[in-house]
């Protein structure tokens, strides 16, 4: 996968996290299995890590 690819991921995950399109999230990690360690906020966070601090336990399971 090139760079661009991750990079256009990158922004889908960051506009589905943001607007609490989980499910959305959990099927693009489902279909890209590097989605998931893409970090898609500034200060570094995966949309597992925002899935976490926003107690999204069942999405966690999902994305994992």
């Amino acid at each position: 996968m090139e760079d661009s690819d991750m990079h256009e991921i990158k922004k889908i995950l960051f506009k589905y996290a943001m607007q609490g399109e989980w499910n959305e999230v959990v099927n693009i990690c489902n279909q890209q299995p590097r989605a998931y360690k893409t970090e898609i906020v500034a200060s570094r966070d995966t949309a597992l890590h925002v899935a976490v601090s926003e107690s999204k336990e069942s999405i966690v399971e999902d994305i994992v």
